[in-house]
């Protein structure tokens, strides 16, 4: 991993570097975002399913 590190230094401007991280993070923000998108609409499920299940306990 250490010459990979050594070649992109090399090779590309430290702009370069951070414009390419910065890219990752967003991606990787946004799939984040997905996923807690994901547990909200679960949760809210999860509770409909709890409420519909007292009621008819009751």
């Amino acid at each position: 991993s250490n010459t990979t590190k050594i070649l992109k230094y090399n090779s590309t401007p430290n702009m370069m570097e951070e414009n390419k991280s910065g890219e990752k993070m967003k991606l990787e923000d946004i799939h984040e975002m997905m996923m807690m998108k994901r547990l909200d609409k679960l949760n809210v499920i999860e509770d409909k399913l709890k409420t519909l299940n007292m009621i008819s306990k009751k």
